[in-house]
């Protein structure tokens, strides 16, 4: 049965496998913690069997009505998932089984962000951290991208959003000294790969879509693939330099969807963002 562990004062103090030295010291599901606008929150980390240092890492906003974590990862394929994948998996935790839109737990995603790249007790792969929203955490993960575009590596929502999602439509994360990171926090407005799931056409949809068409500098013709209903691709024509930036962000969505989160989409979806 899955247990919350918490990481040891002294890293130190694990003993290293000598016959594979990348391999993390430790494996389970662990708490820790982030200030967040000076308050203290939690959210956890899996660390599957097997898993080795520098590999891929997903920050994930469940749905608000999650309930108790470990019953969560337990019920779901997200365990499966990182083992199969071999990645770190980092799972927010909404404050009274609901997220706060106004900005506050946009904030503490990527304040989660920055907790990962201090490298405490784990080392994730440099620029190759992933923002997931799934059901009403759709909206948290948007807002947290948004603000701070440029540090993360992709970004999939899975669920209707709320009109809330455009909250930082126009607002960029101010650059600050973070700490104990390996890179400072210098966010910016940029492309990135995007695919989101959502089941009609609100207005609030399409003003989405719109954002990161704009953002991804993609054309208007649409095409189709698999589980994605729109894809949208790069303009040919670039209206500045890409010597230091190709463009290779495209804007998936998958519409009408039938409310389940499925292994099999959530794999088409990974191996999409992953990819950038």
């Amino acid at each position: 049965m899955l247990e919350v562990k918490k990481f040891p004062v002294h890293m130190a103090d694990i003993p290293v496998d000598k016959s594979d030295m990348k391999k993390c010291l430790m494996t389970g599901l662990f708490e820790e913690s982030t200030d967040v606008n000076g308050a203290s929150r939690q959210f956890y980390t899996y660390l599957a069997p097997g898993l080795h240092y520098n590999q891929r890492c997903i920050v994930l906003a469940p749905p608000s009505d999650m309930g108790d974590i470990e019953k969560y990862l337990e019920g779901s394929f997200w365990l499966q998932f990182a083992e199969q994948q071999q990645i770190f998996l980092c799972i927010l935790k909404p404050q009274e089984n609901k997220w706060d839109i106004s900005g506050e737990d946009a904030d503490y995603m990527n304040k989660v962000y920055v907790k990962i790249q201090a490298r405490d007790f784990y080392v994730t792969m440099q620029d190759n951290i992933y923002a997931v929203g799934i059901g009403d955490g759709a909206t948290v993960a948007q807002q947290a991208v948004m603000k701070m575009t440029s540090e993360w590596s992709g970004l999939a929502t899975v669920g209707n959003l709320d009109a809330a999602a455009m909250l930082n439509a126009e607002v960029t994360q101010k650059s600050e000294d973070a700490g104990k990171v390996e890179l400072s926090l210098n966010a910016s407005k940029c492309q990135i790969p995007v695919w989101m799931v959502w089941q009609d056409q609100k207005e609030v949809h399409g003003q989405i879509r719109d954002y990161w068409k704009k953002q991804n500098d993609v054309s208007d013709e649409k095409y189709s693939c698999g589980l994605a209903d729109e894809i949208y691709f790069p303009c040919n024509v670039c209206k500045k330099s890409t010597l230091n930036e190709e463009k290779v962000s495209q804007v998936r969505i998958t519409n009408h969807w039938d409310g389940r989160v499925s292994l099999e989409l959530i794999e088409e979806i990974w191996q999409y963002i992953r990819q950038n």
